[in-house]
């Protein structure tokens, strides 16, 4: 039968599955490179085929449909879709690659090498449900490789089917022996399973396979180029504790991702802060190090030293959480220590920010010693998984931050970072050639959207966004009482409509990365959400009024911030929430992934542009006609809202915003 014919007998294809797993990271590196580029000429030599083909052939063939074969033309035009979604992998687009494949498979349905395909491009997608679909149908189909069991498995752990998961990944080591990135994957499905021993005997051997998995892991906000790692001895090693460390904290990650954070996600990353513990013992780093370290000025030798990797640079957010960092080190939770920020230039998301950090943290961007200091992140390391107190339980380490925002506060500290006058001027001059008069006062505004993070339909992070449009009113009333609007982000987003009163600097052409530092702190105040900017803005001690908030993290604000938060209807129930609910588990875990909310029933509402509006004229009259240092430490609240977030630090030192607090009064408390 002409169903049982593979569209798959291309040349790469056929080649790629005919090399061993264990031998395609023999091929040299130059070689891999030109691999890209013929996949893209044999695609279009075949598109090309194909359509002289259908050219060529009479139109009694091209619309012919037989009952039981597909016509040749449905078989030219999928082939022609097939070759055509390569295209798109090669380019990374995988939503273009999708449409080719649903137009591939409707013209000949049930062809085992296609849906796998598309299946493994809904796992690229972070589409689970739709890769298990066509999965699942390949192998029904024929399909039976290594490679269709292997993401079979990657798309059921991501929808917590752990066990099922376990199968398809034996199944797929049965079909190919010495693949250590399936290894790897089996491992962390044992230790979530408390299988310890198991797990640890599979990353060791995936080591052996390919040392580059014997790389230190904390978080995947590190971006790691695993396969340009060159692993040190310490690596090579693989002791059980050191890749146990890692493993753990990978597992913590893929926790929150799956809507189990807040108890398996803790719970994971806390064992792996107790291995540090008691692999940290008496350690000390090798001689070799110390003596790099010493032409490091400002080091105190009567102190131990901290590592900061580098998933701490990677992105605004991240960079912003070394205020909390130090916050935390400044009140004493912390032993006093040098703090070793590991930051490689390539890696850290804005330099100018960087900078900002070099009075309290030692920077290190050298190549040579980053790669020297690396390693031993498991021992003496500090990440912003989970904090573990002195007790040895574990908690959220966004938990003890918010905390130590609420201390820093009672304390009357003063934030952390204050632009220079050099700085003042240079943004301010900036800000008048795009038309700002030099008299006026402004406020800044950012809108998340999907574009920086490259969130497509199917992204578990979309509930997160927002429209512009909603906050239009509020950009008004700041332009009618005399102030100016600078919308901040980056050139993915929206344009704004033309406005008296506002610029548009995510796409014009001074957006730079000083000039975000510039007006983090020189705003009158910030317009933002629960995202990662608002926290550089915090940094700076600039007032925040942040709207369609909603996170699973507590937030890192201090007593300068207003919110406001988005609603969370029950479809089951047929009510919103209460507070207590949506800051506690069940629920609170399940915000970080909207396909949990889902299952759940939760449909999360952005504010409306009346709401939006009355929290900014909120912020406007609180501060007047002042400048940001008169700012009102009026924070009474009402009993039963203190009562909903009793010794849940959920907000920091924050408060709801007065309108918005009388409006969902009963829905909330």
């Amino acid at each position: 039968m002409l169903q049982r014919v593979t569209l798959t007998p291309f040349l790469l294809d056929n080649l790629r599955r005919a090399i061993p797993i264990r031998y395609r990271k023999l091929i040299p590196k130059a070689a891999r490179r030109w691999v890209s580029f013929l996949f893209l000429v044999e695609a279009w030599t075949l598109i090309s085929i194909a359509q002289f083909t259908m050219w060529l052939m009479p139109q009694r063939y091209r619309s012919a449909v037989p009952q039981d074969n597909p016509s040749p033309a449905k078989w030219l035009r999928a082939m022609a879709d097939y070759a055509c979604a390569k295209e798109c992998l090669v380019n990374n687009d995988f939503a273009k690659a999708r449409e080719c494949m649903n137009r591939s498979i409707g013209e000949v349905p049930g062809i085992g090498d296609l849906h796998y395909l598309r299946g493994h491009i809904a796992v690229a997608l972070n589409d689970p449900e739709a890769a298990v679909q066509d999965l699942t149908k390949s192998i029904e189909c024929g399909y039976d490789s290594a490679d269709v069991h292997f993401y079979l498995a990657i798309a059921l752990s991501t929808l917590a089917r752990h066990n099922e998961a376990i199968h398809h990944y034996e199944v797929a080591l049965e079909k190919c022996p010495d693949w250590a990135q399936a290894m790897v994957n089996l491992a962390h499905l044992r230790l979530w399973n408390g299988e310890e021993e198991a797990a640890a005997k599979l990353l060791q051997r995936a080591i052996q396979i390919e040392p580059e998995f014997s790389m230190a892991h904390q978080n995947l906000a590190a971006l790691y180029d695993r396969w340009r790692y060159k692993p040190s001895s310490l690596d090579l090693e693989g002791r059980r504790e050191l890749l146990l460390y890692d493993a753990y904290n990978y597992l913590g990650e893929r926790a929150f991702h799956v809507g189990l954070g807040n108890r398996d996600g803790i719970r994971l990353w806390t064992r792996a802060l107790r291995l540090q513990r008691e692999i940290a013992k008496d350690f000390s780093l090798p001689k070799t190090i110390i003596k790099k370290l010493g032409q490091i000025p400002g080091i105190d030798w009567s102190l131990p030293f901290r590592v900061l990797p580098y998933e701490w640079v990677t992105q605004i957010g991240h960079l912003a959480m070394l205020d909390t960092y130090y916050k935390i080190q400044s009140l004493g939770w912390r032993p006093p220590a040098n703090l070793l920020l590991l930051a490689p230039l390539k890696k850290v998301a804005n330099l100018p920010y960087l900078k900002e950090w070099r009075n309290y943290f030692h920077v290190i961007s050298n190549k040579e010693l980053v790669d020297a200091l690396f390693p031993y992140q498991r021992y003496i390391g500090d990440c912003f998984n989970a904090y573990l107190q002195e007790d040895g339980r574990g908690v959220s380490w966004t938990d003890t931050g918010a905390r130590a925002h609420i201390a820093w506060d009672e304390q009357k500290r003063n934030p952390l970072l204050k632009l220079t006058e050099n700085q003042l001027e240079r943004g301010a001059a900036t800000l008048r050639a795009l038309g700002m008069p030099h008299d006026v006062w402004f406020a800044c505004l950012h809108v998340r959207e999907g574009g920086f993070h490259r969130e497509g339909a199917a992204s578990i992070q979309g509930h997160r966004n927002s429209t512009i449009a909603d906050y239009l009113p509020a950009i008004r009333s700041i332009t009618d009482r005399g102030g100016w609007v600078v919308r901040m982000g980056d050139s993915s987003m929206s344009p704004m409509p033309s406005m008296r009163g506002v610029i548009d600097y995510a796409h014009s052409p001074v957006k730079s990365d000083w000039m975000d530092v510039y007006l983090c702190g020189a705003a009158r105040f910030f317009i933002g959400t629960t995202s990662g900017l608002t926290n550089a803005v915090i940094s700076y001690g600039t007032p925040c009024v942040l709207v369609n908030c909603l996170s699973n993290f507590s937030q890192l604000w201090n007593n300068r911030v207003i919110f406001t938060l988005k609603m969370f209807w029950s479809e089951r129930e047929r009510r919103y929430l209460k507070l207590a609910e949506m800051i506690n588990d069940p629920v609170r875990s399940s915000v970080f992934n909207i396909r949990v909310m889902n299952e759940l029933g939760l449909v999360p509402y952005n504010n409306s542009s009346k709401e939006i509006l009355e929290a900014v004229e909120e912020m406007s009259e609180s501060l007047g006609a002042s400048n940001n240092e008169n700012w009102p430490n009026d924070h009474r609240l009402p009993d039963a809202w203190k009562k909903a977030v009793s010794d849940n630090p959920f907000f920091g030192n924050a408060r709801p915003g007065k309108k918005f607090l009388e409006e969902h009064y009963d829905t909330l408390l």
